[in-house]
């Protein structure tokens, strides 16, 4: 049996990774969340910014794959220092690695983007996970580095999700952009995705979102339906002009090759239903 450590294993993605990862011997890091009682595998906690700590657990736990799926949105410029811990621990114990990325490194002037496109980041997150892409294609080549886009989980609630309700029960007014477009992916098919992914020999950079490009508005309106949430008095529609503010307007990516190398379907998230989210497995 094949050996698999997720790092960010109690993270939204990370934790559905690990509940996809059937026939592995799973291992999977937190920090300071403790995971979900229910899920399976080995829990390590370990900071990944102690370089001593990420290499003592890789050769103890001698993993054939790794996904690295942990982020620290708190503090961005610890990104490219847990990369580079987790790459050196690759490259001393010969896992597959394969890192998420995200399409926030993008300036959305120039979509549909192909897997390969320079990054041309607009904001700290995007900067932080531009030198984190960078970092791994020099320590790792054999990287396989999935760019992503926003990712929708009502099992459990995902942090945009839970913002946009908790703001309409408050009562507060919520905007959200009607000409900024972004391809939403299901928690829970990105998992398969990903680890379908790194069961190849995939190098580099690879589009990986969702099948169906939104807009903010039409794609909150649609995970509010999910939810069954109709509480919606305070929900405004914004165009990025009106606003005043420098956003990525259009962050579509080409899935072409994708779908050409996965064996796993690539779903929008217009085609679930409620039952599907709501009662994920």
């Amino acid at each position: 049996m094949k050996t698999l450590l997720v790092t960010g294993g109690a993270g939204l993605l990370g934790q559905w990774v690990v509940r996809k990862a059937h026939g592995f011997d799973v291992h999977y890091t937190y920090r300071n969340t403790a995971p979900p009682t229910d899920l399976v595998g080995t829990a390590h906690q370990v900071e990944l910014l102690d370089a001593a700590s990420v290499m003592a657990l890789f050769e103890t736990v001698q993993p054939d794959y790794v996904i690295h799926a942990a982020v620290d949105m708190k503090k961005l410029t610890d990104i490219p220092t847990q990369v580079q811990n987790v790459c050196l621990a690759v490259n001393a114990t010969g896992a597959r690695l394969v890192a998420l990325s995200t399409d926030a490194l993008l300036d959305g002037t120039g979509a549909p983007y192909a897997d390969d496109v320079p990054p041309s980041p607009i904001s700290p997150y995007g900067d932080a996970k531009t030198e984190a892409e960078r970092m791994i294609a020099e320590l790792v080549p054999t990287a396989a580095m999935p760019r992503t886009s926003l990712i929708f989980s009502l099992n459990p609630i995902d942090h945009q999700t839970t913002w946009l309700m908790q703001g309409l029960e408050a009562g507060n007014t919520v905007t959200l952009f009607t000409d900024e477009y972004r391809c939403p992916i299901w928690v829970e098919n990105l998992a398969e995705l990903v680890l379908d992914l790194a069961q190849t020999d995939h190098a580099g950079l690879l589009n990986l979102c969702g099948a169906t490009r939104m807009s903010r508005w039409d794609y909150g309106n649609l995970v509010l339906d999910l939810a069954g949430f109709t509480n919606r008095d305070t929900l405004k529609a914004i165009t990025i002009e009106s606003s005043g503010l420098r956003r990525a307007p259009d962050l579509t990516l080409d899935l072409t090759k994708a779908n050409a190398i996965l064996k796993t379907p690539i779903m929008g998230v217009d085609t679930l239903t409620a039952e599907d989210v709501i009662n994920a497995h």
